[in-house]
């Protein structure tokens, strides 16, 4: 299982973050199953910032592009993101406006673990 970044010279914070998170979790032997049998695009905005990561069973690459079609998007505040991360209740925010959800809302709380550190 291997966590890629498409053109790194050119990714933003939020891919590096997306990054670090996610091959942490997988090297904890956390999520390896979940990631590896998932299929399909995430978009994520935070703030100015945008990443999508593109599941593709035996890797995640985590790309800067923001218009390829997904299966699900979000987008907040980074400091929204990094509370989500480090634990935060996230159905607070998404009642209070501070995030927008859209696409398979489902196949995104099946994922949301993924981001989470623990």
């Amino acid at each position: 299982m291997e966590v890629i970044v498409e053109n790194p010279e050119t990714i933003n914070l939020l891919g590096l973050i997306l990054k670090m998170i996610i091959e942490r979790n997988l090297k904890q032997g956390m999520m390896e199953e979940l990631v590896k049998n998932t299929r399909g695009n995430l978009r994520l905005g935070a703030g100015p910032m945008k990443a999508t990561l593109k599941f593709e069973g035996e890797r995640v690459v985590i790309a800067r592009d923001w218009l390829v079609p997904a299966r699900a998007k979000v987008a907040a505040s980074l400091d929204t993101f990094l509370g989500i991360g480090l634990g935060k209740n996230p159905f607070v925010p998404f009642f209070m406006g501070k995030i927008s959800l859209g696409g398979n809302l489902l196949w995104l709380l099946k994922l949301m673990p993924v981001f989470q550190v623990k």
